[in-house]
């Protein structure tokens, strides 16, 4: 695989990593008047390792919400709620254990609700991974819808702006309203953005395929190695540090890579970390317990309220191969 940065390109099939290859829809700019409308609450950011604990889906007719899904779901082997994602969502494994529907009948549920529509997200590439591989491990489907990421769109309405999170672009239209990070309730928020979008956004922005930056970043010590830089990656102004043994790249390579992507990569974590990456061997020793400096001090930060997120490497260079098949999409 070839992950392609402005005029800039890293190969790395060296025989150590092996990529996830979903055949997936393609992600599409418009707005629809018939889709799907979905939000997962997960214990973590790799569906290989972490798992779906509330779905939430709206099914959109004519731009008006017509039939809804409201479920936590419950599994035969773990229902533990990490703490950080209990903190964060209010639920608990008491409320799985109670009220939740079985993983394979919510997932059949949810591939039937779904059926052929469009699919429509806030940064909805991290729910159509875990959908795809939950249905093809449950039924052996692959979900192929094509997608419509909203959080694709609140970057070109809102060009300025560092960050535009579904926490972000909610106060920017109902400023005293607050993300409760549910699935059904994140669901409502996501129409009400998108709504709001289609109502006041110029539909000339959603036909460049890119934007460049011309001048140079100000970095410390990486510098881009092209000029043109794609503005609507998801690390684009972000800083971003790295942790553990990484499989697929040397630390320098990807930090490289999120400089190129117009980022700015870090040698530690700090109040302004945006995204802490960990070698696939770390997360998942993370998810044993064992935890380095850098991820303590990120969930640390997480608890006083950062929005922080803490991805493993091939989350990491999946996000980058979802916008690159964007761009040729």
């Amino acid at each position: 695989m070839k992950i392609i940065v402005g005029s800039y390109f890293l190969d790395i099939d060296k025989g150590k990593k092996k990529k996830i290859e979903r055949e997936k829809g393609k992600s599409r700019l418009f707005f629809p008047k018939d889709y799907t409308l979905l939000d997962f609450e997960t214990t973590g950011y790799d569906p290989r390792w972490d798992r779906i604990i509330d779905i939430g889906a709206l099914k959109v007719k004519d731009n008006n919400v017509v039939d809804k899904i409201d479920n936590l779901v419950k599994y035969e082997d773990d229902n533990t709620v990490p703490a950080m994602v209990e903190g964060m969502t209010g639920i608990t494994s008491e409320m799985i254990e109670k009220d939740g529907v079985t993983a394979e009948i919510a997932m059949r549920n949810l591939v039937d609700f779904i059926d052929n529509d469009v699919i429509v997200g806030f940064n909805v590439n991290f729910d159509i991974n875990f959908l795809y591989d939950f249905a093809n491990k449950y039924f052996g489907q692959k979900v192929k819808n094509d997608f419509v990421d909203v959080l694709r769109i609140a970057r070109k309405f809102y060009p300025e702006e560092r960050h535009n999170r579904l926490a972000d672009c909610i106060k920017r239209i109902e400023p005293k309203k607050e993300q409760s990070h549910r699935g059904l309730d994140d669901c409502y928020d996501t129409k009400l953005i998108f709504d709001f979008f289609e109502e006041n956004i110029d539909l000339n922005l959603l036909n460049e395929k890119r934007h460049y930056h011309h001048n140079k970043i100000d970095l410390k010590q990486l510098k881009p190695e092209s000029v043109m830089i794609d503005e609507d990656n998801p690390f684009y102004g972000c800083n971003v540090c790295f942790t553990g043994k990484l499989d697929g790249l040397l630390r320098k390579q990807a930090a490289q890579l999120v400089v190129n992507l117009g980022g700015i990569a870090q040698n530690g974590i700090t109040l302004k970390t945006d995204y802490l990456i960990l070698g696939d061997t770390a997360y998942s020793l993370h998810n044993k317990g064992t935890m380095t400096t850098k991820m303590k001090k990120a969930y640390d930060l997480i608890g006083k309220g950062s929005n922080l997120k803490v991805i493993n490497e091939s989350v990491f260079l999946d996000m980058l191969n979802d916008r690159q098949n964007e761009i040729e999409g």
